[in-house]
């Protein structure tokens, strides 16, 4: 049978092949920025068989970011409007290179990923948990997490990219419902932990999967513990959800506990509060490590200081080392400096959440007036507030301040869209941070899904969840402690 003859293709055709980019697509950018935000070890274009995009050389992991075009995706209905038999015979051919290439570093001992370029686009938070659960493994055993307390879900994501599975968060605040069910896979619950009723508790108890190793993992209000409330006359009574939590570790009887809180927890009623949790710990029998953590020690790009426990059943249990210091931390450049510029008051139209609060014509001369990493203290007389002329107020540095690009940022409060709330300027652009800006420097991926598409857009109520989060990062440390603490006492 004579072969069939297949037309090549024009010049015309040619040329436009010879134009699209073969390395650094738009798509491979979109998986290294993933990678980073996952704090991911990588070498990109490595010059080994196969040529993958990416390999994760510890863990000896191959990533290929896939067009679906050029490697014929099989979902995929491919329109040939001119040479359809070339472009048949062309596809076909890579696929069966991508097939060889797969199986000849499967022998060679690399666990191969291979994403399609729509998939890392559309759905990079299932491309990212399949990353890191071929990364970072999970025990043999089961692990199944409720969490109080549990606002938008900082420490749940952190669960949820190390592979924990969350089954259920809750907390009084309905707003943050969809950003919890939407990022984490898991069930919101909207109620009061300080008012559950025994049957509630039950409920909460056969939540967990039969057979599954029990995490409870709350953070109470630190609002309460912070040093501002206490210059008020009226006391807030949330620091009781403290003793809520310690009720709800005796009726549940978790494996394992986490609890995450500011470090004036320590000293708050002279350390009663916390005290009284810890001992009722012992008492339940639980193995206790609590410290106040720097949170940049761990990769978080900003001054943060939170107090961390865990406790646990099975055996002695701390937190992992510290992943970085002074010489590596991640600074706001590298959080923040991909996203594109934008205005006071406008938005970012491919990313509703790249938004800044306007800001007034004195408040607009006030950050002209402002270099990076400097604040007020550098304006000229007629642009100060009257309170920072007196001397009382001179102590007060850190607001109307700009953050410095190769320096952390400062501690991402619920007010951070507000310039005049703090240091949080951006480095070189005449506005406040964006609620983008702050969740990346919360840790959040650049994915994380805020906006409720059902609900009229508050940003103030978007900012509060933000600045009250655990970062996103810290939550995946907490959770591969855990893992790496049920490897060492159980590794069966």
């Amino acid at each position: 049978m004579a072969a069939t003859l297949i037309e090549s293709p024009s010049k015309e055709a040619s040329d436009r092949m010879r134009k699209v980019r073969s390395k650094d697509t738009k798509i491979e950018r979109t998986m290294e920025r993933l990678l980073r935000q996952l704090y991911l070890s990588y070498e990109k274009q490595p010059r080994m068989i196969g040529h993958p995009d990416f390999i994760l050389k510890d863990q000896k992991i191959a990533i290929f970011c896939d067009s679906s075009f050029w490697h014929g995706r099989p979902t995929k209905k491919q329109v040939f409007k001119t040479n359809r038999l070339f472009w048949e015979q062309k596809i076909k051919a890579n696929v069966n290179r991508d097939k060889k290439n797969s199986n000849l570093l499967r022998k060679l001992g690399w666990k191969v990923l291979r994403f399609w370029d729509e998939d890392i686009e559309n759905n990079p938070k299932c491309v990212a948990r399949k990353i890191m659960k071929t990364a970072n493994p999970l025990p043999k055993k089961r692990l199944a997490t409720v969490e109080i307390f549990c606002g938008a879900g900082g420490l749940a994501h952190g669960f949820f990219l190390e592979g924990i599975k969350i089954v259920a968060g809750f907390d009084i605040d309905k707003s943050c419902k969809y950003a919890y069910e939407k990022n984490n896979l898991a069930r919101f619950n909207d109620l009061d932990v300080a008012n559950m009723n025994p049957t509630e508790i039950k409920k909460i108890k056969r939540m967990y999967p039969k057979g599954s190793l029990k995490i409870l993992a709350g953070c109470a209000p630190c609002q309460p513990f912070s040093p501002y409330v206490h210059t008020k006359k009226k006391e807030s009574d949330k620091w009781k959800l403290l003793y809520s939590f310690s009720r709800l570790v005796s009726e549940i009887e978790p494996d394992i506990i986490t609890m995450e809180n500011v470090p004036t927890l320590l000293s708050y009623k002279k350390g009663q509060v916390l005290g009284d949790f810890i001992d009722n710990l012992k008492k339940n029998g639980y193995f206790i490590w609590h410290k106040v953590v720097k949170c940049e020690e761990y990769g978080v790009p900003q001054h943060r200081r939170r107090l961390v426990l865990l406790a646990s059943r099975l055996g002695e249990i701390a937190l992992l080392p510290k992943t970085h210091s002074i010489e590596n931390y991640t600074k706001v450049r590298d959080a923040i400096q991909e996203l594109p510029p934008i205005e006071a008051g406008s938005l970012d139209k491919k990313d509703p959440l790249h938004r800044s609060r306007n800001l007034t014509s004195k408040n607009m001369q006030r950050i002209k007036a402002t270099r990076e990493g400097e604040d007020w203290r550098s304006w000229p007389p007629e642009l100060m507030l009257e309170c920072h002329k007196k001397e009382s107020g001179k102590s007060f540095g850190n607001v109307y301040g700009r953050m410095s690009w190769d320096a952390l940022s400062p501690t991402i409060t619920t007010e951070f869209i507000g310039l005049g709330s703090g240091r949080f300027g951006h480095p070189n652009q005449n506005r406040a941070i964006s609620l983008r800006e702050a969740a990346l420097l919360q840790t959040f991926p650049f994915y994380y899904d805020f906006i409720d598409p059902n609900l009229d857009f508050s940003a103030n109520q978007i900012a509060i969840h933000i600045g009250n989060a655990v970062p996103v990062r810290l939550g995946q440390i907490i959770a591969k402690s855990i893992k790496q603490h049920i490897e060492a006492v159980n590794p069966a």
